[in-house]
């Protein structure tokens, strides 16, 4: 029996491993493994995507998702040129772009508004902020001239920019809301990324808004008992419950804005809610609770366990240099999304078009990419 137990362990560490795949060689930002993820990438990039393509249950989601696909696509292919895995290619980033600013992308947020996000922009309606479409907006479109300075979109990702400066300071440290009454943390990061980039590549003038920003994302945005983010902030400042999905991607989307804090959110994620047994890391969707059975925003949670949580956390074990958990968790990854090689090209058989996109971008990030100021390796 101990022989027969002895050998299953041995087996399950064995198939970890297996399942882990690249980890090591993402890990150290070989190119070879870097590219093998986007090409697994570039199949959904040269076809079209669409809200339609999704089956969530809920008009809105779907567009929310068509429009993640797209944007984590951009940070991924961006952080593979700053990484040196590629050359520059500026015309797919912009063609990318051209998508996300298309007037179908934008359906999900203009009807929550009731008004159109870029018609927003153009007029500097800062009362509608639009937090969730502009910020992944702005953080990948900045990203994306950082790489090419020559791209034909920098004019509409200064004037998004600085509408995100003007409403942020408006808002006199208040979150942004990403659909009316509603503020999400999470969405926020990216708000704050956008910004403090921005500020760092090209504008310093945009550092003062930047800074509040941030001021504002921490002390609204982290739960004081556990270091986690929070999901919602009321319009009172009220704040809902720390979550592993939230925490997890925002502490990669922050890392362009403050790294230290990028940090410490990952530390919090580690100790609150980050397991690991057998090769396999997976993460906490909430702390010290297993009666959810997951929502949009975390994917299924399977006793705690949340899906979308422990891809996301991906990035925060890269990034903060934890080769271990990485590995851990790109086991899980692999087994639970189907991970699938041929040739020289990966993907996710279960993950569709929005896994492969999140996958891609978690894990060729690197802090170069986050805390880069304009100078190439």
């Amino acid at each position: 029996m101990i022989a027969y137990l002895a050998g299953t362990l041995v087996a399950i560490r064995a198939l970890a491993f297996w399942y882990a795949g690249d980890a090591a060689s993402l890990m150290a930002n070989e190119p070879e493994a870097l590219v093998r993820v986007a090409r697994g990438v570039d199949h959904w990039s040269a076809r079209e995507i669409v809200p339609a393509d999704f089956a969530t249950g809920d008009a809105r989601y779907n567009g929310e998702w068509a429009f993640a696909t797209r944007m984590m696509s951009i940070m991924g292919y961006a952080q593979l040129e700053l990484a040196g895995a590629s050359d520059p290619d500026g015309e797919k980033l912009d063609l990318l772009l051209d998508d996300l600013l298309s007037p179908a992308m934008r359906v999900f947020d203009g009807e929550a508004w009731s008004s159109d996000a870029l018609e927003d922009v153009r007029s500097h309606r800062i009362s509608k902020p639009h937090a969730g479409y502009l910020g992944y907006l702005a953080l990948a479109m900045t990203l994306t001239r950082a790489v090419n300075p020559e791209s034909r979109h920098v004019d509409t990702q200064e004037a998004i920019v600085r509408f995100l400066r003007d409403a942020s300071v408006a808002e006199r440290g208040a979150l942004l809301q990403t659909y009316p009454g509603e503020i999400y943390p999470p969405d926020n990061s990216f708000v704050v990324g956008a910004l403090s980039l921005h500020a760092r590549l090209f504008e310093p003038n945009v550092r003062s808004a930047a800074d509040q920003a941030l001021r504002s994302f921490q002390t609204q945005g982290i739960d004081p008992a556990t270091g986690l983010l929070v999901q919602t902030v009321g319009l009172d400042g009220s704040r809902g419950e720390p979550r592993g999905s939230g925490t997890a991607i925002a502490t990669y989307a922050i890392s362009f804005a403050d790294f230290e804090l990028s940090r410490r959110l990952d530390d919090a994620l580690v100790a609150q809610l980050y397991h690991e047994a057998l090769g396999f890391g997976a993460v906490d969707e909430f702390p010290g609770r297993i009666d959810s059975l997951g929502d949009v925003d975390s994917g299924p949670v399977i006793l705690g366990l949340g899906v979308s949580a422990s891809g996301f956390a991906l990035a925060g074990a890269k990034l903060h240099d934890d080769p271990e958990r990485f590995a851990a968790l790109s086991a899980l990854a692999g087994m639970v999304g189907g991970r699938k090689r041929f040739g020289d090209t990966q993907q996710f058989a279960l993950g569709g078009p929005l896994g492969d996109a999140l996958l891609f971008a978690v894990t060729t990030a690197s802090r170069e990419a986050s805390t880069y100021s304009g100078e190439r390796r």
